[in-house]
């Protein structure tokens, strides 16, 4: 009779992470600090990656600097020279954004465990490697500089050789996501759900940030002549997606009702510049003979882009709406995990 009222060993208990059954053993606790909570999420520390995160970590921060800085190098060389070369200019500012999205995607798809967030990534690597393509063999023809075009087929080669490879582990590794999100809000079903729904939805908001940047960044047709009205649009357009990003990350944190009724008000806005734009670059292919037409089909991909993104956001935001008020608010990102709960060594090693 005693022995079953013996408690069970770990060794016995088992929790499903994405078709992978993970065994817990009796290993001590880690006395290192392998997850972090701050105001933004809840993740892990770098120490607790495993080896094949510190791969991807690694692959991706190599491909991103060598392309950001040479792509700074080229960018210098185009705001030197009084001849402005418009699509140049673009789309040097184009590989930089993209550039530094991956880079984010990469480390905070990791550290907080997001799948969305790699396959936005994936995507991402996508349309830097057209802009690279478009740079190399479109503008290529309007450069006599052999330095410059090394710089050009410099960063091509690297990341044509890096991206396929980061696309790849990125599934391997993102195969493994799930004990982070165990460890925030535990067992429960509903939660977990929830939580994965805010994690889509965090993953969209950004993405289509993203779309916004690309849409705003390829409307400029002046290149480094650039005036103040066009400057204003830019800011705007860049700046309002960035405030209605961060309204709706906040709005989900709080659970704020108002909040949330406010950002799905001011949605309709980026889809009525991306419409307009899209209205000025059919005209300008139908009506005008231009050598650069690669950017204006540029500029109608990335519009319609940017609308089915902001269709795909709201709802998403409807989804995350619906749980306020059922207990995620309080598991998540208030109460939550901190530096003071150690995850188990064996745990740690299951998803390296």
């Amino acid at each position: 009779m005693m022995a079953f009222l013996q408690p069970l060993s770990p060794a016995k208990f088992y929790f499903w992470n994405g078709g992978f059954p993970i065994q817990s053993t009796e290993e001590p606790l880690l006395q290192q600090t392998l997850t972090v909570r701050d105001f933004f999420s809840q993740g892990k520390t770098m120490r607790a990656l495993g080896v094949n995160e510190w791969l991807f970590v690694a692959i991706s921060a190599v491909m991103t600097t060598s392309v950001i800085g040479l792509t700074i190098h080229r960018l210098v060389s185009i705001v030197d020279d009084d001849d402005s070369k418009t699509p140049a200019l673009t789309i040097c500012i184009l590989v930089l954004l993209n550039a530094v999205f991956c880079f984010y995607y990469s480390i905070n798809g990791v550290l907080c465990e997001k799948k969305f967030e790699i396959y936005s990534l994936t995507v991402s690597l996508i349309l830097l490697l057209i802009y690279l393509i478009f740079d190399y063999f479109i503008v290529k023809d309007d450069i006599q500089d052999e330095n410059v075009q090394s710089v050009q087929l410099a960063r091509l080669v690297a990341a044509s050789a890096l991206a396929p490879f980061l696309m790849v582990l990125g599934f391997v590794v993102m195969r493994r996501f799930g004990l982070l999100q165990y460890r925030i809000v535990g067992a429960f079903v509903s939660l977990q759900n929830m939580h994965r729904q805010t994690c889509i939805f965090t993953s969209v908001l950004k993405l289509d940030f993203q779309a916004a940047c690309n849409v705003a960044v390829l409307a400029l047709q002046n290149g480094a002549q650039l005036a103040w009205p066009q400057i204003s649009v830019l800011a705007a357009v860049i700046g309002g997606s960035l405030l209605w990003t961060c309204m709706g990350n906040f709005a989900m944190r709080r659970e704020s009702r108002p909040l949330m009724w406010a950002f799905l008000l001011f949605s309709p806005a980026l889809p009525a510049y991306c419409a307009f734009q899209f209205t000025a670059s059919v005209e300008v292919l139908t009506t005008e003979a231009n050598s650069r037409h690669f950017l204006h089909y540029s500029q109608l991909v990335a519009c319609i882009a940017s609308i089915l993104l902001r269709f795909t956001t709201l709802p998403a935001a409807i989804l995350v709406y619906r749980n306020f008020a059922k207990g995620l608010r309080e598991r998540a990102f208030v109460v939550g995990i901190d530096e003071r709960t150690p995850l188990r060594n064996s745990d740690v090693h299951a998803y390296s």
